[in-house]
């Protein structure tokens, strides 16, 4: 049983480098942009067309950091907020020309 706990132990180390060295190319590539990792996503999810804030986290799969996300890209001008027309209590959100501008690595 040994000899497995070592390779589990192998490859969780593997596993965690790959994350942190993919982690710092994103940071890297994405900064250039002045994005941040997770950002990216929003905006290529947005690029596919206006939707719900509150969508957004299970367009990509995760949860979380959404709301997060829209603030800092609306503040750099790259997203817009709008009520929902028929239900005000929904945020829409949509790029922005300087939003639909960005080539995303």
């Amino acid at each position: 049983m040994p000899a497995r706990t070592t390779i589990d132990h192998t490859l969780l180390g593997a596993l965690v480098h790959a994350h942190k060295a993919l982690r710092q190319r994103g940071d890297r590539d994405l900064g250039r942009l002045g994005l941040r990792v997770g950002q990216d996503l929003v905006l290529l999810r947005l690029a596919e067309g206006e939707m719900s804030q509150g969508c957004l986290p299970s367009a990509w799969g995760g949860a979380g950091h959404g709301q997060y996300h829209v603030g800092r890209l609306a503040k750099a001008g790259l997203v817009a907020r709008r009520s929902d027309a028929s239900d005000g209590r929904v945020t829409k959100i949509r790029l922005t020309p300087k939003g639909r501008a960005l080539e995303i690595p």
